[in-house]
């Protein structure tokens, strides 16, 4: 089973323990994206049930979003895929000859 979460607090503060030196130059990037997330992070303690859950289930997902940031995040990149694969469909099934 594969768990992918979402944006969760693991921090005091949102300090970044791996990280001991920020290169300046990407400070806006990285200001811009923690601003898109802002309000959005869950509490890891509340994984915990989910998880236990997800143990004793019988036939359990193959792939489970934990959290509420990746689903409208990857729901809307798929469709944007799939709208690409539908438009080039037909020469996709060219590709594969007779």
């Amino acid at each position: 089973m594969i768990i992918e979460p979402g944006i969760y607090e693991t921090g005091p503060d949102g300090d970044h323990p791996v990280q001991d030196h920020m290169i300046e130059a990407y400070d806006s990037v990285r200001k811009a994206l923690y601003a898109q997330f802002s309000g959005k992070k869950g509490d890891p303690y509340a994984t915990i049930p989910i998880m236990l859950k997800i143990i004793d289930t019988e036939n359990p997902p193959l792939r489970l979003f934990l959290g509420k940031t990746p689903y409208p995040v990857v729901t809307g990149r798929y469709a944007e895929r799939l709208k690409t694969w539908e438009q080039w469909k037909d020469e996709s099934d060219q590709a594969q000859g007779s």
